[in-house]
C-alpha cells in the first residue's frame, strides 16, 4: 500500500521486517505466493521458494530459486513468475533484513501483528491515495510513540523500587541493565543472566587471540569462543545466533563476565535500539540553549536543535 521507494522517502528510519506467515507459510493456504503461482505450480516449487526466503545469503537464495526453475521447465509462465519474484528478492528475502544489526532473524507473530495493524489503518485499496496512506500511518505512529513514552515514564519511575527489592549481589550485577535498558530488553537480559550457571568457562588462546570458551554444562558441543576484544578492539562479541542477531548481551557473555569477575552489563555490547531513552523537552528557541553535539552524539533519537531566536524572528 506504500511502495518501498515512498516508504524510504517519508519514513527514513523504517526497519524492514518480513511477514513470512502471510507471504509463504504452509499454514496459510492463500498466502501471497500461492496466489501468485496458483496451487498446482506452488505445490511443485513451495519447498525451494520457502528455502529462498529463509536463505542466510543472497547466493544461497539464488541457488534455491534456480532449483525452483528447474522443476517447472515445461511451463514458461511459471518460470516468468519465478523470475519476477527473483528480481524483487530484496523486498522479501530474509538475507536482506539480516544485514541490519539488531534486527536479524526478526519474524513471527510480532511482524504479523505489525503488518495487520498497518493494513487495518491504511489498507491496500486502489481508491486510497498515497497521501491518505502516509497521513494515516503517521497518525498511527504518533499514537504508538505516545503510548510508548507514557510507558517509559512509568518504567523509569519504578527503577529504584525494583532495585531496592533485589539482594545486594544481584543488584550489583543488574543495576546498570535496569537503568539503561528498555523493559522488554531488560527482561530478556535477566533471563540470559539467570541462565549463566548452566555454562562452564575456560580461558583459551585461539589463533593468537585470548578469550574464553563457554560450553553448556552437558558438554554436548564445542560451545562458543568469546575473544577478549571484538572488532577494532571494542566489545567482546559472542558468535552465537542470539547475540549476532540481536546484539543484546547473551547468556554466554554473562557467563564469561561472571567467570572473569567483571561487570555483567557491558554497554559496548548492547545495540542502541535496546537502550532506554528519555524524551528531551521541546521549548521555544528564545528560552533555551541547546548543545547540538550532545543531541546528535549521545542521543540519536533527539530532534535537531532549536534554531537561534534571531533566525526564528527572521522574515519568511
Amino acid at each position: 500500500f506504500i511502495s518501498a521507494e515512498n516508504a524510504k522517502r517519508w519514513f527514513p528510519n523504517i526497519t524492514w521486517l518480513v511477514d513470512t506467515y502471510h507471504f509463504c507459510s504452509s499454514k496459510k493456504k492463500d498466502n501471497v505466493l500461492v496466489k501468485s503461482f496458483g496451487p498446482r505450480i506452488w505445490q511443485i516449487i513451495a519447498t525451494d521458494m520457502r528455502a529462498a526466503v529463509y536463505a542466510k545469503t543472497e547466493e544461497e537464495c539464488l541457488e534455491h530459486i534456480r532449483a525452483a526453475i528447474e522443476k517447472v521447465q515445461s511451463s514458461q509462465p511459471a518460470i516468468d513468475k519465478i523470475v519476477y519474484w527473483q528480481e524483487r528478492r530484496n523486498n522479501w528475502a530474509l538475507y536482506k533484513r539480516n544485514r541490519v544489526k539488531g534486527h536479524q532473524n526478526t519474524e513471527g507473530p510480532y511482524v504479523e501483528q505489525n503488518h495487520a495493524s498497518l493494513v487495518a489503518v491504511a489498507g491496500d485499496d486502489k481508491r486510497r491515495t498515497l497521501e491518505d496512506n502516509i497521513v494515516d500511518v503517521i497518525s498511527r505512529t504518533k499514537l504508538i510513540l505516545q503510548k510508548h513514552q507514557d510507558f517509559d515514564y512509568k518504567w523509569q519511575a519504578e527503577a529504584q523500587l525494583d532495585l531496592q527489592r533485589m539482594d545486594a549481589s544481584r543488584r550489583g550485577d543488574l543495576e546498570q541493565a535496569r537503568l539503561r535498558l528498555c523493559k522488554n530488553q531488560y527482561e530478556f537480559f535477566v533471563t540470559e543472566y539467570d541462565s549463566r550457571y548452566s555454562y562452564n568457562c575456560n580461558d583459551e588462546i585461539v589463533d593468537g587471540q585470548e578469550g574464553t570458551r563457554v560450553r553448556h554444562s552437558s558438554n554436548s558441543n564445542e560451545g562458543y569462543f568469546i575473544p577478549d576484544a571484538g572488532v577494532n578492539g571494542v566489545g567482546e562479541v559472542c558468535p552465537c545466533e542470539t547475540e549476532q542477531s540481536d546484539a543484546c548481551g547473551c547468556r554466554h557473555f554473562c557467563a564469561k563476565r561472571v567467570h572473569r569477575k567483571e561487570p555483567v552489563f557491558c554497554l559496548e555490547n548492547i545495540h542502541k535500539r535496546h537502550l532506554f531513552q528519555i524524551e528531551l523537552p521541546v521549548e521555544k528557541a528564545s528560552s533555551v540553549q541547546v548543545d547540538e553535539t550532545f543531541l546528535f552524539e549521545d542521543n540519536p533519537n533527539a530532534l535537531p536543535a532549536a534554531a537561534p531566536a534571531a533566525a526564528a524572528a527572521a522574515p519568511a
